[in-house]
């Protein structure tokens, strides 16, 4: 092994060691706790089974796991600081409830509930410091690397800004158009990684080919159909690989799986959110004694068109002159109350009845109005395949996407829920879609902020 390989091995082995610290950390506080404090609270049958600290631990590092996992609390430097610090919090506080829980059911615990959120707060200082102090090492370690993008067709300033938008991970070298690149060779040798964006399969594998020869790292834009082949399942014939895009949807048990949970799981919901509903209900009247309720036709399954419910966010005359159109940051139609239910998404709540009316799903992709359906088909044929599947009230777009990804970045990511679906899918949908609401961590940045980034950006590589 030569010495630079050697190096980046033992830098990632350094990595590792640091992304996992953090579960001995919370783990050692919580087992603090539970066992100087908490255990005064949990009475005697507790204390007579003996080392059952150490099962609330194991458990404790199961819980915190699976939810760090689920929420890239792991991913440092892959992920921006803020990122990593509310995904590890949420991970503590959702482990310390889950235990909480489970002390109450196999104990007489029914006090200490303070001491929950005392240790939430010191677990919170603990995993800022760490994720501080892990990403500051990182990228000590691992410097931002230099790429060059090479891209077919017309200039691709949106990938520009958001490579601009981390120049922590990339530096950008040059953006270059392939059909006029010359010694493509010679330019690799002065980066560590390639970005290719819209160049056809030929132009591609070329570039791939020198990549895998030099020991670059090259990152692929994908295009619609690239996300569909990636997807796609794998066949033979006879000694031959066939790749096979079904484009059928979802399968009959998937979809009576996905039925029964939205039922369980929307009248669950409404029993848990009517009394926030009524309250709002009354604040939206109160406001300017308008309706309670936003009315629109959207298109679901298979293009058929349903009235989707919203709680009114908007003042009455929104839509007077000009009809429905699409809200931007700091819409002036937008009334006081409209402001915070949009921030914390509560204005979605009536679509719960929707998806126990069987109009949509609880994860999907979102659905669109019937004239923007067909605006976008013309553009992206593609498009039409997001109707396989029952619209929702979450998905992989919302959950991965921010406020102003575009319809076609939508469609991929659409696209990559439909194609790969699963209940366990739907579940870490759904969990992932919590975080987004409680930080709001996929609103647009501000205007004058993007297109600070987008000038600069495009000044630099015009």
């Amino acid at each position: 092994m030569r010495d630079k390989d050697k190096t980046i091995w033992l830098k990632k082995l350094i990595i590792f060691f640091v992304r996992y610290l953090n579960i001995i950390l919370v783990t050692v506080s919580a087992g603090f706790v539970w066992n100087n404090y908490y255990n005064d609270y949990l009475g005697k049958p507790f204390h007579a089974r003996g080392n059952q600290d150490w099962l609330l631990l194991f458990l404790y590092i199961v819980f915190f796991h699976i939810f760090n996992r689920l929420y890239s609390g792991y991913r440092i430097g892959s992920q921006r600081l803020t990122d990593i610090v509310y995904s590890n919090w949420l991970s503590v506080c959702i482990s310390n409830i889950l235990i909480f829980i489970v002390l109450v059911l196999v104990t007489d615990a029914n006090k200490g509930v303070s001491l929950i959120f005392y240790l939430n707060f010191s677990e919170m200082i603990i995993l800022i410091t760490w994720a501080y102090a892990a990403n500051k090492l990182y990228f000590r370690l691992f410097p931002p690397r230099s790429v060059i993008c090479f891209y077919g067709g017309s200039f691709p300033s949106h990938v520009l800004t958001k490579i601009r938008e981390r120049p922590e991970k990339f530096e950008l070298t040059e953006m270059h158009p392939y059909d006029a690149a010359e010694n493509i060779g010679d330019m690799l040798d002065k980066v560590d990684g390639v970005i290719l964006y819209n160049l056809s399969e030929g132009d591609s594998a070329r570039i791939m080919t020198l990549c895998l020869k030099k020991k670059l790292r090259y990152y692929l834009v994908p295009t619609v159909g690239d996300i569909l082949l990636k997807t796609s399942e794998t066949t033979y014939l006879f000694d031959t690989p066939l790749y096979v895009a079904k484009n059928e949807g979802l399968r009959p048990e998937q979809i009576i799986m996905k039925r029964v949970m939205d039922i369980v799981i929307s009248v669950t919901a409404i029993l848990i959110f009517m009394p926030v509903m009524l309250v709002i209900a009354v604040l939206i009247k109160l406001e300017d004694w308008g309706p309670v309720l936003y009315k629109q036709k959207r298109c679901t399954q298979n293009d058929r068109i349903f009235t989707i419910y919203k709680f009114r966010s908007m003042i009455v005359s929104a839509e007077g002159k000009n009809g429905a159109q699409l809200s931007v940051a700091g819409d002036p139609r937008v009334t006081g109350v409209g402001a915070f239910l949009r921030r914390f998404r509560l204005d979605e709540l009536p679509q719960l009845f929707n998806i126990l009316a069987g109009d949509m799903s609880f994860v999907g992709p979102r659905p669109e109005r019937p004239e923007l359906v067909a605006d976008y088909i013309k553009k992206v044929p593609e498009f039409a395949l997001r109707t396989r599947v029952k619209s929702g009230l979450t998905g992989y777009a919302q959950v991965m996407g921010r406020y102003d990804t575009s319809p076609e970045e939508k469609l991929k990511l659409d696209l990559i829920y439909i194609q790969t679906y699963s209940v366990l899918l739907d579940i870490k949908i759904i969990l992932m879609t919590i975080k987004i609401v409680l930080f709001n961590l996929n609103e647009r940045r501000g205007k004058a902020g993007a297109e600070q980034v987008h000038e600069e950006a495009v000044r630099h590589f015009p």
